[in-house]
């Protein structure tokens, strides 16, 4: 696994885990997903807002690349919540 330290200007609080991904998604669309990530098809990744906003677009099956929007905010119960938009075959 490959861990990234938390940069300076992201709120820590915010910090998305594996495991908060993995509540949110079966076994097989994480390790999917992964793999995108370790194959350097995540591009134009752009972090705003102190971390609570994230979007990308990954190269998958298709010609055009994916994009993603993601909006990360506290959860009372679960730590963080992650709420999402792609334009994969996934949806989110």
């Amino acid at each position: 696994m490959h861990i990234v330290p938390i940069a300076p200007d992201i709120d820590p609080t915010l910090a998305i885990r594996d495991g908060d991904i993995r509540r949110f998604f079966p076994p097989n669309t994480f390790n999917a997903g992964r793999s995108y990530e370790q194959r350097g098809r995540v591009q134009d990744l752009d972090i705003a807002e102190r971390g609570a906003v994230i979007r990308a677009t990954t190269q998958g099956t298709r010609p055009d690349p994916y994009v993603q929007s993601l909006k990360i905010s506290h959860s009372p119960t679960n730590g963080i919540r992650i709420a999402g938009a792609c334009s994969c075959p996934v949806g989110r």
